[in-house]
């Protein structure tokens, strides 16, 4: 059958071989958002003709076998406008491929014919949301690496239904978030703009303190135990320095904070000590020559990594001495589950500032924040909000990526794969490279009293790493110069 030429600007999907073998009534399944329609390419039903005749795997031949039993009566059947879902919750269209696939995609690859066709519909008009869905992590990594990018839903094998229903509308939530603007561009403009009424001018440092003490409000109203989702590194810092100053009327109480790295753990204890008025004893960034005093201290920094390796002996020795402990952890969606059941285990109280909404793919501490907290954030704060409440000053973000040419990218898998495994395999040998600050000046330390040159050969494989991040920097200046003209 041809595909109709216009796209329909509400929610759209387009279903893999994959989940078909699964779901094959897939004209009957709840996708939890109305309308929506459901494409299924016909090359993918002829896709499961020739799995329906596997001899090698029986078992998918039988489940091919069963999804043509139903989809090859609905395929004869369907108009051109498609079949309508069970409830009139939308249609289901059997489509042709695109005729006009564009290099890398391959015409030929049924795989890239559902990604081009997912373009197609997408550059139609920046209302179209249009996924798909597939548990081919091949295919999701291309979708997901071409432009424009496709979102892709992989529900995996276990409660497909509801993961399928779950993760559509949370990708359609913030796709439409991220193309409101968009969307509000293409609509027909006035002829005469409406005359701008001028603004009066406000202290953003006074706005900024307004803004933390709402935040603050929150989180004592949750006991000081509680995630935000807070984007700006300003209002972060901020509301740190607030919770120490509070804390500071409590004697015996002590913030633990954890930071990303020892440049993050650095400036934070700057920043602290400057906007609390604290002493440098009194904010001690934790080194190889360990916490010299536990009375005075006020705050302790450590860097992510240190929490397996550090936090119980230094918990248990406070402790000991009568302080309580505030936990405070920036990016604490990016830790590892355990180690947030450590901070979280015994810890009255527990602030943490995630990097990525709850359930997203790259937090890879979510799902653990997400059972501890009951899947609640008590505040997020984006930089929208921030240039909304006028502290911040708008600004663009360009994004752009930057291509290596085929020697150069050979030459940066190889150089970063090397660099990774050495140092991993380093670190491994020579314990006291994990816990140093400073692994390069560790590093140095170590091999003046051992000969390792496999070791050793790290530092000119760091030159090479850094030879590659100027490269792609001057790209990028250039592209920049050629965009301003």
């Amino acid at each position: 059958m041809k595909m109709t030429e216009s796209y329909p600007s509400h929610p759209a999907v387009i279903v893999d071989t994959s989940i078909l073998m699964a779901i094959p009534a897939i004209h009957s399944f709840d996708w939890g958002v109305q309308p929506i329609t459901v494409y299924i390419l016909d090359t993918v039903i002829d896709e499961l003709r020739g799995l329906a005749r596997d001899r090698q795997d029986d078992v998918k031949a039988t489940a091919a076998r069963r999804a043509l039993a139903v989809l090859d009566g609905l395929q004869k059947r369907a108009a051109p406008e498609g079949i309508p879902l069970v409830k009139n919750a939308g249609h289901l269209v059997f489509a042709q491929p695109p005729s006009d696939i564009a290099p890398p995609l391959d015409p030929a690859s049924v795989d890239h014919q559902q990604i081009a066709l997912a373009q197609t519909h997408l550059k139609a008009s920046l209302r179209g949301f249009c996924a798909i869905v597939t548990n081919d992590q091949e295919m999701a990594d291309i979708a997901t690496s071409t432009s424009p990018a496709v979102p892709v839903i992989a529900p995996g094998s276990s409660a497909m239904g509801t993961a399928i229903q779950r993760q559509l509308a949370r990708k359609l939530h913030w796709w439409q978030l991220s193309h409101r603007e968009g969307v509000v561009a293409e609509q027909p403009q006035r002829v005469k703009p409406a005359r701008a009424v001028p603004r009066p001018s406000v202290d953003r440092q006074a706005r900024l303190e307004q803004v933390v003490r709402g935040l603050y409000g929150r989180l004592r109203a949750a006991h000081h135990r509680a995630i935000l989702s807070v984007a700006p590194l300003e209002v972060r810092l901020a509301l740190t320095a607030h919770i120490v100053h509070s804390l500071a009327q409590h004697s015996n109480r002590v913030v633990f904070l954890f930071v990303e790295d020892r440049a993050a753990a650095e400036y934070w204890a700057g920043e602290l000590r400057r906007r609390c008025q604290l002493s440098p004893d009194a904010v001690l960034v934790f080194g190889e020559q360990g916490i010299l005093r536990v009375h005075g201290t006020r705050v302790v920094i450590y860097r992510h990594p240190q929490i397996e390796s550090r936090f119980g002996h230094h918990a248990a020795r406070f402790a000991g001495a009568g302080r309580r402990i505030t936990v405070i952890v920036d990016g604490c969606d990016l830790l590892d589950p355990v180690w947030i059941a450590t901070l979280l285990f015994g810890r009255d109280q527990f602030v943490g500032f995630t990097r990525y909404p709850l359930g997203h793919t790259q937090a890879v501490g979510g799902r653990m924040l997400a059972t501890f907290f009951q899947q609640q954030t008590v505040a997020t704060y984006t930089f929208a909000d921030a240039e909304e409440d006028r502290w911040l000053r708008p600004f663009d973000v360009l994004r752009h990526s930057i291509a290596f040419q085929e020697d150069e990218l050979h030459f940066y898998r190889e150089v970063n794969d090397r660099f990774i495994a050495l140092r991993s395999k380093a670190s491994a040998r020579y314990p006291e490279l994990s816990e140093a600050v400073d692994f390069w000046e560790a590093l140095h330390r170590t091999l003046e009293r051992v000969v390792d040159e496999e070791t050793a050969s790290l530092f000119p494989l760091r030159e090479q790493r850094e030879a590659l991040a100027q490269m792609a920097r001057a790209k990028g200046e250039t592209y920049l110069l050629n965009k301003l003209g």
